[in-house]
């Protein structure tokens, strides 16, 4: 990604291995139905369906272990965490969000249909400055939660809003459009991006649909349909996820 300029970068939220002794400490789960509701209640934490998830080693990991299966994770038993377990995210940073915050400075970003807030908490904990707009006050409830477990003292401003009613105040640096395609939606995050910004699309694939009988057309993404007046198409790649095809396209603005 020809992107400039380059910068030393380190990712402040690491991810982590499932500390089972602490958290098994903290609530009092003991049996299988009790790790089920409580990983139920963390859901925007745990990596994607099918994901593995490395697991500390210890009493509370047969049970913790076949409650994450019944959720359709793939838990993995280390012996050691390898890193400072406080404030350190389960989830898997969006590959082409870190690969973007490899070769920007951090700025203004906006994250329109946030959903969950992963990629809005991520950014604010290094260094940017986040505005999440989400229609869903229970999307913008994880995001709070979130924010507060893994980014308190971060600056992210966050938007209840639909987004065809939503009026940005400022452009930004960098605009996220992610897994919440509409044409009208891309118009307005082209809208909001500064001179020499980036904008950050991902969507659903036609090959997803093939392969995965959905979502509907109208969700899906082709790349060689988009009106990019005044922006150049710095990539186009497509990706395998264990349960997606998903295809990413940034573009910058002249």
């Amino acid at each position: 990604m020809p992107l400039t300029p380059n910068h030393p970068w380190r990712d402040r939220l690491p991810k982590a291995p499932l500390d089972l002794e602490s958290t098994a400490q903290k609530t009092g789960v003991q049996s299988v139905f009790d790790w089920i509701e409580l990983f139920n209640g963390f859901q925007a934490e745990l990596p994607e369906p099918y994901a593995e998830i490395d697991v500390l080693d210890g009493p509370h990991a047969d049970v913790a272990c076949e409650a994450l299966r019944s959720l359709k994770r793939n838990p993995r038993l280390v012996r050691f965490a390898g890193v400072d377990m406080a404030g350190n995210r389960l989830w898997n940073v969006n590959p082409v969000l870190k690969e973007i915050a490899r070769h920007v400075y951090p700025g203004t970003a906006l994250d329109l249909g946030c959903g969950a807030g992963r990629d809005a908490v991520w950014l604010a904990a290094n260094g940017w400055e986040v505005t999440a707009v989400d229609r869903l006050e229970s999307n913008i409830e994880t995001l709070r939660k979130l924010r507060q477990a893994y980014a308190e003292n971060d600056p992210i401003h966050w938007v209840q809003a639909n987004l065809h009613e939503y009026p940005p105040e400022h452009d930004f640096n960098l605009v996220l459009l992610h897994f919440c395609w509409d044409p009208q939606y891309f118009e307005l995050a082209k809208s909001c991006v500064k001179p020499q910004g980036l904008l950050s699309v991902l969507a659903h694939s036609s090959t997803h649909v093939r392969c995965f009988a959905g979502p509907r057309s109208a969700k899906i993404l082709v790349p060689e349909s988009l009106k990019t007046e005044g922006f150049e198409v710095l990539c186009t790649e497509e990706h395998w996820a264990r349960d997606r095809h998903f295809v990413s396209v940034v573009l910058q603005r002249h």
